[in-house]
């Protein structure tokens, strides 16, 4: 059975067009643009799944504590380093249930505190967690806390200051796109913005996610760079290439609402793309296999994941099909109560005084 050709990029100059995106979307490790998944991953390395003492105190000293070596020679670890990055992991886990100011105030000063005082530079682990934690307690100085890092030579710190980003701006739900941008963010946004040409992918990918989220479709400067990265070319950035676009249609750009409806929520297209491999190797051949129905479920429900912020006519109506007629139990109960969100939105602005 022949295949048919993806479609060619565009040139820079035309917006309205996507770039290419057959192989690129074949191979997606699919996830929610909204969600941060370098954060799980760093806990679910660090045993974040394990019993949880319930003193944050407690939790506190043990991170103050000496690494020892830290991490040595061959990917080893001292295990009082392994200490630390657990009561890291425990106290990032924790603090949804401190709510107290003078107890937010507090941690936040102590975080700060071991950041410069008991983490070496080479601790990315420690790092990561401490500035997600700041991020958390969202304490007005704790963006340009995080901001500091963000030059860092570690991936999983860069990573950790576009997490601690979202979370200080409290932007991690996927809900509709801001009206207004929260003024203090222009400097993470420039930071941010950087970070799309980043050549770890992970980091490119996460960028363009908060992005997203954190910018309004007055931004030129940002929906400028998204559409760069959304061609950047390279199979290694396809999941930054998902990203971009979705941040895209969540801005109002036509590019981006293009590559939604032509492929993310598109069964048809998906099916005819080759099933190549999604696993941490490199991408192998199909042998002619073809994207199969679990595969094309994921790519379709982490792009519903993050449709309340669009507003493309073309997208809700490939949505409305997509409740009715999509053979996915899951796709249809998603684009359902994405309908009814939509629906309850327009029912609240009629009656709003």
């Amino acid at each position: 059975m022949s295949e048919e050709a993806p479609p060619k990029p565009a040139p820079a100059s035309d917006p309205g067009a996507p770039p290419s995106f057959g192989r690129q979307a074949a191979q997606l490790v699919i996830i929610p643009a909204l969600i941060a998944i370098a954060a799980v991953t760093v806990w679910l390395i660090f045993g974040l799944l394990s019993a949880r003492p319930d003193n944050i105190d407690d939790q506190m000293v043990r991170l103050q504590q000496s690494s020892g070596a830290g991490r040595m020679a061959g990917g080893l670890q001292d295990p009082r380093y392994k200490d630390r990055c657990l009561a890291a992991a425990n106290i990032a886990a924790m603090l949804p249930t401190i709510t107290d100011p003078a107890k937010r105030r507090g941690l936040h000063s102590d975080m700060v505190r071991i950041l410069e005082n008991n983490v070496s530079p080479n601790e990315a682990e420690l790092h990561a967690f401490l500035l997600m934690a700041i991020g958390q307690l969202r304490q007005p100085e704790g963006l340009e806390v995080i901001l500091s890092h963000a030059d860092s030579k570690h991936s999983m710190v860069r990573n950790a200051v576009t997490l601690g980003i979202a979370t200080w701006a409290d932007q991690t739900r996927g809900g509709a796109p801001r009206k207004e941008p929260l003024p203090p963010l222009e400097p993470a946004l420039v930071v941010l913005r950087r970070y799309l040409g980043d050549p770890v992918p992970e980091v490119a990918q996460q960028a363009a996610a908060v992005l997203g989220e954190l910018t309004t479709p007055q931004d030129m400067a940002t929906i400028a760079e998204l559409r760069q990265a959304m061609a950047r070319p390279g199979e290694i950035f396809r999941e930054l290439h998902w990203n971009a676009a979705v941040a895209l249609a969540r801005l109002g750009d036509a590019a981006g609402a293009h590559y939604v409806t032509a492929l993310l929520l598109n069964r048809e297209a998906l099916a005819k793309l080759p099933a190549e491999s999604t696993g941490p190797a490199a991408p192998g051949p199909s042998g002619g296999r073809t994207l199969p129905p679990h595969d094309q479920d994921r790519i379709m429900l982490a792009t519903l994941a993050g449709a309340r912020g669009m507003d493309d006519p073309q997208i809700w109506a490939t949505i409305e099909a997509l409740a009715v007629n999509d053979p996915s139990v899951m796709v249809r109960k998603e684009a359902g109560a994405l309908l009814a969100w939509k629906r309850k939105q327009g029912f609240d602005d009629q009656t709003a005084p």
